[in-house]
């Protein structure tokens, strides 16, 4: 449950603020050409055996099955331990425009384990919510439009109490620029993005020494990282910085384009990791 949390906290202000301006559906974020009903992915250990990549034993965790709505928008994700036994389930929500307004992380139990609720004006995020146990933040979102620039600003409140601020200097289709500040106004840290043509993050900085690059192929499909993960075969993540991994990723697809088969390579030789196979309902 740990992870699945810590990607979404992660990843919640730079992907919401994004899709605001850039709408952006479910489906596309995890690497599909079209909508469709549902996707079951399923993950191997790999190996290299007599020059050939061979599946080994099952990945734990690391299976899933998203299903979505009409549109494309993930409605229901159920992580497994293995093929069959429930890890968590996540349930998404949506308003009249599509924009998701409630994100709820239950454990194998069904006991809610983790919340996240967004709030809007027209289309624009003004606010979102997080609660986890007995703990709340509340992240409120401001845009101000100066001579043609978008300059945005984040203030965190945690149980009620003020206890950050993130200033956008710069959030446009090239990329962003940011600082966070603590409630003194004492710089926390600092992060940039570069964009490429397609809205997909080709390098990310984290303060003065720590970044993370991904090169993407003519689908939106990530084939290169370096100081960089990827997440159940679709979300590319950054927990670890300049620890000088690198990864290739290789794709079988189906007759409409969409990968049936990921292959995860490590290192410039190129040494098997996993093997994900998706089976894909239209």
């Amino acid at each position: 449950m740990k992870t699945a949390k810590i990607l979404l906290m992660t990843l919640c202000s730079l992907v919401v603020l994004s899709c605001a301006k850039n709408k952006t559906y479910s489906y596309q974020e995890y690497g599909l050409d079209c909508p469709v009903k549902s996707i079951k992915v399923t993950t191997y250990e790999a190996s290299s055996k007599f020059g050939e990549v061979v599946k080994g034993d099952l990945k734990r965790y690391e299976n899933y099955l998203a299903e979505f709505n009409s549109v494309g928008n993930i409605i229901t994700w159920t992580q497994y331990i293995n093929d069959g036994d429930i890890f968590s389930v996540t349930k998404h929500k949506y308003n009249e425009d599509d924009n998701v307004t409630d994100v709820s992380i239950y454990d194998e139990d069904w006991k809610l384990e983790y919340n996240q609720s967004y709030e809007y004006k027209g289309i624009l995020l003004v606010k979102f919510t997080r609660t986890f146990k007995d703990t709340t933040e509340e992240v409120y979102v401001n845009e101000i439009f100066r001579d043609g620039e978008t300059i945005i600003k984040e203030t965190t409140h945690h149980n009620g109490e003020l206890i950050s601020v993130v200033k956008y200097n710069k959030h446009d289709k090239t990329g962003t620029e940011w600082v966070r500040y603590d409630k003194d106004g004492k710089e926390l840290n600092k992060g940039s993005s570069i964009l490429n043509e397609d809205g997909k993050v080709t390098r990310y900085n984290y303060n003065d020494n720590d970044y993370y690059e991904v090169t993407w192929n003519e689908k939106g499909l990530p084939v290169y990282l370096k100081n960089a993960e990827l997440y159940n075969s679709s979300y590319v993540s950054s927990f670890h910085y300049c620890d000088d991994s690198i990864f290739h990723i290789e794709y079988e697809y189906d007759n409409k384009g969409n990968w049936i088969k990921q292959t995860l390579f490590e290192g410039e030789l190129k040494k098997p990791v996993t093997i994900s196979e998706r089976v894909i309902v239209y």
